[in-house]
């Protein structure tokens, strides 16, 4: 039961890392927009951001490891946290608020990274409540 909730959690991440790879950049860029406008700019960081995700799907697929899981997922939160700041503060977007990238890239970014955030929490909260569960609480000294 463990190895399928693992694999269905490393499969979620790396679909995310497609939709968040693929999608702004047909979204905003396909439209015959300027490959100069910081939208398009934008698009094309949040591959970074898909990378990870994609990495981070893979690596907690195929390693059945509760450290290296935990480790990738404080990754995965990285990244979706640099998936958010790029199109709203690092490179933005047009100032326009009826432009594609404002009404339908940038909250889909919103929403994918959001929500890959939100599963990181609650696995780590699950986690946290089945070792505690189980006895195993763990002092300052044996982490």
């Amino acid at each position: 039961m463990k190895e399928k909730i693992r694999r269905i959690e490393g499969l979620t991440y790396a679909i995310a890392g497609l939709l968040l790879g693929i999608l702004p950049k047909a979204l905003v860029c396909a439209g015959g927009q300027i490959e100069t406008m910081p939208c398009c700019k934008s698009a094309e960081a949040e591959v970074i951001a898909a990378v990870g995700f994609i990495l981070v799907g893979v690596v907690i697929t195929l390693v059945d490891s509760k450290k290296v899981t935990n480790v990738m997922l404080g990754f995965g939160a990285a990244f979706s946290v640099i998936g958010i700041l790029i199109p709203a503060k690092i490179i933005g977007g047009c100032m326009d608020p009826t432009m594609p990238c404002r009404t339908v890239a940038f909250p889909m970014i919103y929403s994918v990274c959001g929500i890959i955030l939100a599963l990181i929490m609650v696995h780590f909260i699950v986690s946290a409540v089945m070792n505690l569960e189980q006895g195993k609480c763990y002092s300052n000294s044996e982490l």
